[in-house]
């Protein structure tokens, strides 16, 4: 038994090297892909990026414990500075909060892209191997999106208040500019 596991251990670390050649190129060449696509093309109000009634508002993902692993995960922003930065910082500006509704967007459809490429593994990898490499493969990129749907409808919300704001605080601007051409009219 342990003379076979020996004998197999030069296929296994080939094949190894090869699961981790197929997951860099892989890897590498869905990030191109995410930096390359224009953010104009994302539409956070498109069907497919909107919340689906199974999501509870996200009550699904937290009783995944999504609050407790979400910030822990790989962020690569982190770590390549021509990323925008996945942070909501102190500014919340509408432009900033919008940025960063179109980066889960973009965040989100790389990863599923990612996942439905997956199969590409079992093609290349020959055996059991492949098979729980493609396996591993989707299901990383799973916590990704699931992170991605999870704070899109908590960043639209905040939108949405900063664009109620602003309207309100028009409306007003416009009365009292209007009590004081009638003033000034008397």
């Amino acid at each position: 038994m342990l003379a076979h596991f020996f004998q197999s251990l030069p296929r296994l670390v080939e094949q190894l090297f090869q699961i981790l050649l197929i997951f860099a190129v892989l890897g590498s060449s869905m990030f191109f892909i995410g930096m390359a696509i224009p953010r104009d093309r994302f539409d956070y109000t498109n069907a497919f990026y909107r919340p689906w009634k199974w999501e509870r508002n996200g009550a699904i993902y937290e009783k995944l414990g999504i609050k407790k692993w979400k910030d822990r995960v790989p962020d690569m922003s982190k770590f390549v500075t021509r990323m925008y930065r996945k942070k909501l910082s102190g500014l919340r500006s509408k432009e900033h909060i919008h940025q960063l509704i179109v980066e889960t967007c973009c965040a989100e459809l790389i990863h599923v892209l990612s996942m439905l490429l997956s199969p590409i593994i079992m093609v290349l990898v020959a055996g059991r191997a492949g098979v729980v490499a493609m396996v591993l493969h989707a299901l990383g990129n799973v916590p990704f999106a699931i992170i991605q749907r999870y704070n899109r409808p908590r960043l639209v919300e905040i939108l949405d208040r900063i664009e109620q704001a602003e309207a309100r605080a028009a409306t007003n601007a416009r009365a009292v500019a209007g009590k004081a051409a009638e003033e000034t009219a008397r």
